[in-house]
């Protein structure tokens, strides 16, 4: 019998529901394509990713 071993997350995990920037909570697909990539919601990307991909990628989170 052959077969192939997909890497990754469990099938079971469940993505994160709450943005870690802005406390939102989210049940939409959208927030959890950037929620696995960028670690926060839609809207937060939209307000300090977007454009800052390399800042936020080495570290930096606006102050609260």
């Amino acid at each position: 019998e052959e077969g192939f071993l997909i890497k990754g997350k469990s099938m079971d995990s469940q993505p994160d529901r709450v943005c870690p920037v802005c406390g939102s909570y989210s049940f939409s697909v959208k927030d959890d394509v950037y929620m696995l990539k960028f670690q926060c919601c839609f809207n937060c990307y939209i307000q300090y990713v977007e454009a800052r991909e390399e800042r936020w990628n080495s570290g930096w989170r606006p102050n609260n």
